[in-house]
């Protein structure tokens, strides 16, 4: 899985190729798609923390 800088920076340089081609429906469906995968990689972060607090507490 990709880290979330390396997931900002694909997805701001994207955005921006498609935003310089007026691609504005691409470009849209791009940041639509960074936020998913932000949310998804936020969520895994969130649960592998839980698991290693759990982890440790015992």
């Amino acid at each position: 899985m990709m880290d979330h800088q390396s997931l900002y920076y694909k997805a701001y340089t994207d955005v921006l190729e498609a935003l310089e081609a007026q691609n504005y429906g691409q470009a849209k469906a791009l940041l639509t798609a960074a936020q998913q995968s932000a949310e998804e990689l936020y969520i895994v972060n969130a649960l592998e923390n839980q698991q290693k607090e759990i982890f440790n507490q015992r």
